[in-house]
């Protein structure tokens, strides 16, 4: 038997769930079970099951956790404004693209092992509702916000707005890490920085 797990806040029970079941779910695909969840959480079933009554909703969760830009925003924001631009530039394209590579790894995971809550996820997914792609396109506002802190203290360097320089690294990052658009050939975090800002031509000699 599980022993009793400690009483925790519903916000906590639920992160702690999600956390215990998304290195399964990497490892498993959607063939995991709710008992392994329980079990990695140190919580009995039932349990579980009060936070979230079916395995679909608990996958859709960890799914949702995978895509929440909470994280990834507090760690840009961390990003020291007195290094140099082009740091500032190295260090948000790689974590941009660490944050691709996970999310694409839960996909991954998800769809290549079938199960039946995989399946249905996969032909209704939430974020094709109004309010998923509400969430999502605040989630993308926020984290380009995020994106434009870090480039704005050298805005007068810039050839473009600091707002459209964030589109402009994002798209980058995003292009050099998706598996299912790059080749892998181009994935260095210094060298896109580099080209970002100085450009793939080398310097006109006088």
């Amino acid at each position: 038997m599980t022993p009793r797990a400690p009483s925790l806040p519903p916000d906590e029970r639920r992160a702690e769930i999600v956390r215990a079941a998304r290195p399964l779910l990497l490892e498993l695909g959607g063939s995991f079970t709710t008992k392994q969840v329980a079990e990695a959480a140190g919580i009995a079933e039932g349990t579980l099951f009060r936070v979230f009554p079916t395995k679909r909703d608990l996958m859709q969760a960890v799914i949702a956790d995978a895509m929440d830009t909470t994280v990834i925003v507090r760690d840009l924001d961390a990003i020291d404004r007195t290094a140099g631009l082009e740091t500032r530039v190295m260090l948000t394209v790689g974590r941009l693209q660490r944050s691709i590579d996970e999310v694409s790894a839960v996909f991954a995971a998800l769809f290549q092992i079938p199960s039946p809550e995989a399946d249905e996820l996969r032909h209704k997914p939430k974020e094709h509702t109004p309010e998923g792609q509400a969430l999502h396109e605040a989630r993308a506002q926020e984290l380009h916000a995020a994106i434009v802190r870090v480039l704005e203290t050298d805005a007068q360097r810039l050839t473009c707005s600091p707002e459209e320089a964030a589109s402009l690294v994002r798209g980058m990052a995003f292009a050099t890490s998706h598996p299912h658009i790059s080749d892998r050939r181009f994935t260095d975090a210094a060298r896109i920085a580099q080209l970002l800002l100085h450009g793939m031509t080398k310097e006109d000699p006088c």
